[in-house]
């Protein structure tokens, strides 16, 4: 791992920083870490969100990862089957076995 100094934090940030560890119960390194983590997933989101509200009017084509994760999560659990999970199961049973 890399270590690195950060430099002219604002007074105001640093204590909401210590007061989210303490209230966390976490060192103050890793509570810089977990928001800074969490700061970028959100920016990436949300930049994966326009991305993915271009392609979907057909103004952009879909290249990120993030993007792509997207239309994954949109599209999960609209599939609907009227069959019974037992009867799924052993559906693709047979058709593994080839007998159907």
């Amino acid at each position: 791992m890399v270590n690195i100094t950060v430099r002219n934090i604002p007074t105001e940030i640093l204590k909401k920083i210590r007061i989210l560890a303490a209230k966390e119960r976490r060192s103050l390194n890793s509570e810089l870490l977990i928001t800074l983590e969490a700061g970028l997933c959100a920016l990436v989101e949300e930049k994966a969100m326009q991305e993915f509200a271009e392609a979907e009017t057909g103004a952009k084509k879909v290249s990120s990862p993030e993007v792509r994760a997207l239309l994954w999560k949109n599209l999960f659990g609209a599939w609907v089957d009227e069959r019974s999970v037992s009867q799924v199961i052993t559906e693709q049973i047979r058709n593994r076995e080839g007998l159907s």
